[in-house]
């Protein structure tokens, strides 16, 4: 069932990375989630809900074969080489998280001169105040 779920979830991967013209990237994750369902021990579907489970893996698989032929398997253009990880869309790169970096740093440097002037401003224990004329 876990198998299932897995190659299940890679697939509907595959179809939003098809949706958003990513043909390449698609066929790699289809590919995958037909690898992990190939690689299930044939021992595992003995009995009647794991027989269930096994024939949804089958149509898994025969469904990944057919959507492989589709984004024309991707094996000319793959993104990256295997095993490196496509950054996540909205996940920032190397440089935002240096300018973040450095804008955080900055701020900190105007709050502490904006509490070294308060402090400077409100001292009263550098002189007595004289005393009342009156």
């Amino acid at each position: 069932m876990i198998r299932l779920n897995l190659v299940l979830a890679i697939e509907r991967l595959g179809d939003d990375k098809l949706r958003s013209e990513d043909p390449a990237w698609a066929a790699a994750l289809f590919t995958e989630a037909l690898e992990i369902a190939g690689a299930a021990p044939g021992g595992c579907f003995s009995g009647y809900e794991a027989a269930e489970t096994g024939q949804k893996l089958s149509e898994a698989e025969r469904r990944l074969k057919g959507k492989l032929e589709g984004a024309g398997n991707g094996q000319a253009g793959t993104p990256k080489e295997a095993g490196e990880v496509e950054p996540e869309a909205g996940t920032p790169n190397r440089s935002q998280l240096d300018e973040l970096a450095e804008s955080g740093r900055e701020s900190q440097r105007e709050r502490n001169s904006g509490r070294e002037r308060e402090d400077y401003l409100s001292d009263t224990d550098y002189a007595p105040g004289p005393d009342r004329p009156w």
